[in-house]
């Protein structure tokens, strides 16, 4: 007879590890990457225990998953990390999903909407070193001198960039991108900020800025790599692993 894997999962952990995560960084909000269906564990479950929790801003992937989260969640921030594309432009609008604008098309496709609709902001995405997603600082220098009021035309009310080396804090690269991403800062210091992933909030505070943005370590995972494992789970250091696998 074949055994059945289970997966039970905890909310409290994840609950935990959000409020761990809060009270070590040092700017105005907390938020939570629920991406990927919360790394696999259920985005409407964890948001529902996370937003009762305290925290208020969320951040998914694409606009369906915006849209299930909005759904669940009718007075929470919702951010798509994957911006606005094209035909999707009225139903951010609709759902009051706030697009992180990734390029120079994205922005032109989001401006009739923010003319449009007075709710209707979005983030811009910096990239310092990730070259992942976004706008290079030079790019998006090129665009400030170009149209110096191109963020209020898009409603552009978060800039956000992303490390690519913070799980080791003393990486040179954690150093650099800060340079840039402040670089990127002054040419619209009046816009809230957001750079720290999970390892982030472990840097110093300078590198914290408004708005911190957690994932991985949501879930169980060290948010730096000098964490010690704990109790030889998933979970490490401080950290709670919220699910175990057993066969049933």
């Amino acid at each position: 007879m074949f055994t059945t894997p289970t997966l039970t999962i905890s909310l409290p952990a994840i609950v935990a590890n959000w409020q761990t995560l809060r009270a070590r960084f040092t700017g105005e909000e907390c938020a939570a990457v629920v991406k990927a269906n919360a790394y696999g564990l259920g985005a409407v479950e964890v948001s529902t225990a996370l937003e009762k929790a305290g925290c208020h801003t969320f951040f998914v992937a694409t606009l369906e998953e915006g849209i299930e989260l909005r759904e669940a969640l009718p007075d929470v921030r919702i951010l798509v990390f994957h911006g606005v594309q094209a035909g999707e432009e009225f139903a951010f609008a609709a759902h009051r999903l706030i697009p992180v604008l990734n390029s120079l098309a994205q922005i032109e496709r989001w401006k009739p909407v923010a003319a449009e609709h007075v709710h209707a902001v979005s983030a811009l995405h910096i990239d310092t070193a990730m070259a992942r997603m976004g706008l290079e600082v030079e790019e998006f220098a090129a665009l400030m001198s170009r149209e110096p009021h191109v963020l209020e035309a898009a409603r552009v009310g978060l800039l956000i960039s992303h490390f690519a080396c913070a799980p080791e804090a003393d990486h040179p690269l954690n150093a650099e991108q800060l340079v840039r991403f402040n670089a990127a800062r002054a040419l619209a210091p009046s816009i809230p900020a957001s750079l720290c992933n999970s390892g982030g909030i472990y840097l110093s505070p300078e590198h914290h800025f408004n708005l911190a943005r957690p994932g991985c370590s949501l879930y169980g995972i060290a948010p730096q790599s000098y964490s010690l494992p704990h109790r030889g789970r998933v979970g490490v250091g401080a950290f709670e692993a919220p699910a175990e696998i057993y066969n049933a």
